[in-house]
Order: C-alpha cells, then sequence, then structure tokens
C-alpha cells in the first residue's frame, strides 16, 4: 500500500493507500534521479548538484548532509546502515551510519566515466559500481581497493542487481 517516487521538478512523493492519492514531500525543484526507504519513514533521495536529502518522519522534514561534491549523483544502494551513492565522474560515496553522514567522495576507477547503478553484497565486501562504456567498478574488500573492470565495450550500463 505505501510506495515512494522521485523524479523532475523536486518530486518527491508518497502514497500510503496503493497509489489512489500521492502526496508532496519536497518544495525545492531538485532533480532526484534515485533513493533507498528502509521504511515508510526513514530514506535518502539523491540528485542533481551533488544533493542527498534524509527523512525520519515519512518526508515531513529532510536534512540535507554534507557529502562534499557538486557532482550528480545518480545511484543509491543500501545493505543495513551500509550505504553507497554513485555519480558523475566516477564519484562514490559511502555512509556507515544509515545516510546521516557520508565520508569524502571518492574516485576510484575510472573518473572520466559517469556510474549509475551500485549495489553491495551482504556480508560478503564485494561492491560494484556501474556505468558509461560498459565499466563495471569493483570491490572485494568492501570500498579500500578498487578494480576497474570492461564488462562489455561501448555499452552503457545503468543498473546492477
Amino acid at each position: 500500500e505505501q510506495a515512494w517516487v522521485v523524479g523532475m521538478g523536486g518530486a518527491i512523493l508518497s502514497t500510503d493507500d496503493g497509489g489512489a492519492t500521492w502526496t508532496s514531500k519536497n518544495d525545492d525543484e531538485n532533480l532526484f534521479y534515485a533513493m533507498h526507504f528502509f521504511d515508510f519513514n526513514t530514506g535518502v533521495v539523491v540528485g542533481y548538484l551533488g544533493r542527498v536529502y534524509r527523512t525520519d518522519d515519512g518526508g515531513r522534514n529532510w536534512t540535507r548532509p554534507t557529502v562534499g561534491t557538486g557532482k550528480e549523483l545518480r545511484g543509491i544502494h543500501f545493505v543495513g546502515d551500509d550505504g553507497w551513492i554513485v555519480g558523475l565522474d566516477g564519484t562514490i560515496l559511502r555512509s556507515q551510519d544509515a545516510g546521516v553522514s557520508w565520508g569524502p567522495p571518492q574516485q576510484p576507477c575510472f573518473t572520466i566515466y559517469n556510474l549509475y547503478g551500485v549495489k553491495q553484497d551482504p556480508g560478503a565486501g564485494n561492491v560494484w559500481a556501474v556505468g558509461e562504456e560498459g565499466h563495471v567498478c569493483k570491490s572485494s574488500d568492501g570500498g579500500e581497493t578498487w578494480v576497474d573492470e570492461i564488462a562489455v565495450h561501448g555499452k552503457g550500463l545503468r543498473a546492477v542487481a
């Protein structure tokens, strides 16, 4: 019955009646690309100009954690409190407290390519970030070190699961 959507023109909307009605939860004009909600009240959305918004009260109030980048942020993934955001120019951000704070931006692999999707394996330490020109940036040690791989030349990769 509950869902969230994000998009252009600052769109952050929620429904708690299976989509019969939608409520706007934001008055910003930002462009949002991705989100992760831990439950209906607690979530993180990412978008244009390095914007990260976090709510703990179902979108009534939003905080903007400092992320240290103005790059467009395109993908987000959490396993428990451990989270990752990816974006333009190979930007990767990590949070270990459910998005309350974010470590400094990293550009560990292909800094000229944009990243769109990210995934972490629960408990295994493997993290993948994917993007333009078929690049896959992989860490086997929870983000300490990264290896740049090319899965398929010339194909833009947008998501990883």
